[in-house]
């Protein structure tokens, strides 16, 4: 089962990366980036990006950006 935040706990986490960001980089690998999104498997992953809840990896790369994650989920999250 997909694991899903609230958006108290999403904007907890926004804010810790304002601190630990400067320690973190923000190329994410896509186990790091389902992790971060807090999903439980690869294939949630791949659903959420196919269905537009998160973005692909950063163009020309198989990194994802912790920012724009970050950014997207928690738009994705108001919008609903």
């Amino acid at each position: 089962m997909t694991q899903l935040y609230t958006l108290t706990q999403v904007a907890a986490i926004a804010e810790s990366e304002k601190i630990t960001s400067a320690v973190q980089p923000r190329g994410m690998t896509k186990t790091d980036a389902a992790a971060y999104c807090g999903c439980g498997s690869l294939a949630a992953f791949d659903d959420w990006i196919r269905r537009g809840i998160v973005p692909g990896p950063i163009p020309g790369t198989r990194r994802w950006d912790r920012k724009a994650d970050a950014h997207h989920f928690v738009g994705q999250r108001l919008s609903s």
